[in-house]
């Protein structure tokens, strides 16, 4: 995410960019459930593994919606864990990318056609806030679902407790808002992950509200990031860091910590502006600029202090 963070959760707007991801999910009639993943360590598991509560969620909504019960032997090929950090939480959407992925698959072979970026935000959202124990804001799933930079805002909860599947495709989500924005010409970005894990659940159920600082923020990151203009998008992104860490001193929280702040020191060094994504505590640190030469630089200092970098500029369309 790169504004927004807690003020999404109370129906503020939110700006989110796409990570590149090779998460493939391939899916075939079978006599049982069974799902393989080289990644997981799988071979043919249960549903009901303990590891696989997000396919098992996104597996019945479609059937929910669909009426089917087939069963379905899945594989799940790729990750978004960077090599040597190998079951570390990156902050980058993994969950959210395995919600829509298996969605997808499910619907294509149910139905042999794709669902609606709508059908496949709804059903992907519903499971993986029943995976979370009733938790998100849904902005991972939809930046997945869109596969590019998005505004956005959460629907109202209460659209997932609707037990009925035909309302819940067709019945109009008036406050949900999903508006795919083009990038920037000229602004770079790189991600990278500090090298500790985040409980955002924890972090969400213990924080305050977002600051009117952190609401105004994200306005203005999408109002500049509409208009194309990258050296306002970085001083807008500029402000919304500054606003958030202005909230997490003022209310003492561990959502920032010194880790992050080493990160920070490493993209400052190299001349970008940066960002923590998401709800921080943790996970990754978005590096933005206007200058290729600072994402050469990043990708050396990253390289040396052995932090994973990614480059989410390549997932945008």
């Amino acid at each position: 995410m790169v504004a927004g963070e807690y003020a999404v959760l109370a129906g503020g707007l939110a700006v989110s960019i796409a990570v590149p991801s090779d998460l493939r999910v391939a899916v075939d009639a079978a006599p049982i459930d069974r799902v393989s993943s080289e990644a997981l360590a799988l071979d043919g598991a249960p549903l009901s593994h303990p590891q696989l509560r997000y396919v098992a969620e996104a597996v019945a909504a479609v059937r929910w919606v669909l009426g089917q019960d087939e069963p379905l032997a899945l594989e799940i090929r790729g990750s978004m864990k960077a090599a040597h950090h190998v079951g570390a939480k990156l902050g980058l959407g993994s969950s959210a990318a395995i919600c829509v992925g298996v969605v997808r698959a499910a619907w294509r072979h149910y139905r042999e056609t794709l669902p609606t970026l709508q059908q496949t935000f709804r059903l992907a959202y519903r499971a993986h806030f029943r995976a979370q124990q009733n938790l998100g804001s849904g902005y991972d799933v939809a930046t997945q679902a869109a596969a590019q930079t998005i505004a956005y805002r959460r629907p109202s909860v209460d659209r997932l407790a609707n037990d009925d599947p035909r309302d819940f495709l067709d019945q109009p989500w008036p406050e949900l808002q999903i508006e795919r924005l083009a990038w920037p010409s000229g602004l770079g970005c790189r991600a990278i992950y500090c090298g500790q894990s985040a409980d955002t659940r924890a972090l969400v159920r213990a924080t305050p509200a977002a600051s009117s600082a952190m609401h105004q923020a994200a306005v203005a990151v999408a109002a500049a990031w509409r208009a194309g203009q990258s050296v306002a998008v970085l001083e807008a992104i500029a402000r919304a860091e500054r606003a958030f860490r202005q909230w997490a001193t003022a209310h003492q929280l561990a959502v920032d910590n010194q880790r992050l702040d080493s990160v920070r020191r490493i993209i400052d060094g190299c001349g970008g502006v940066a960002r923590v994504s998401g709800a921080g505590g943790g996970d990754s640190v978005l590096a933005f600029f206007d200058d290729e030469t600072v994402g050469v630089r990043l990708t050396q200092a990253a390289h040396k202090a052995q932090l994973p970098l990614f480059d989410p500029g390549s997932a945008q369309g």
